[in-house]
């Protein structure tokens, strides 16, 4: 599929996404798309994949709910190796372990 092709049912697109594994330049370019979503877990899953392979912060800030916002971050630390994004996790826990990620 061409990134300028027309998406007709976005939760169908990613759902097969995730079966065909296909590369994260691809899936980057259906950014747009993704708040149209309806299924949440699904949105969910597209800012969290989205944020680490964009080492973007503010695409994780878009989830509402903090776990998976935490877990979001975590993404971006590994992707961008940076332990000040470690400071955005709310969960003590996580926190710790995201620090050990990244020293």
């Amino acid at each position: 599929m061409s990134a300028d092709a027309v998406i007709h049912d976005p939760q169908e697109w990613l759902r097969d996404y995730h079966t065909r594994s296909i590369s994260g330049g691809v899936f980057v370019g259906y950014m747009n798309y993704v708040p149209s979503l309806t299924n949440q877990n699904l949105k969910k899953g597209c800012y969290i994949n989205l944020g680490g392979i964009k080492r973007s912060i503010s695409i994780c800030d878009k989830i509402l709910d903090q776990y998976y916002k935490d877990w979001c971050y975590s993404g971006v630390v590994r992707a961008k190796k940076d332990p000040s994004v470690c400071d955005k996790i709310q969960n003590q826990s996580y926190k710790d372990s995201c620090y050990r990620l990244v020293t």
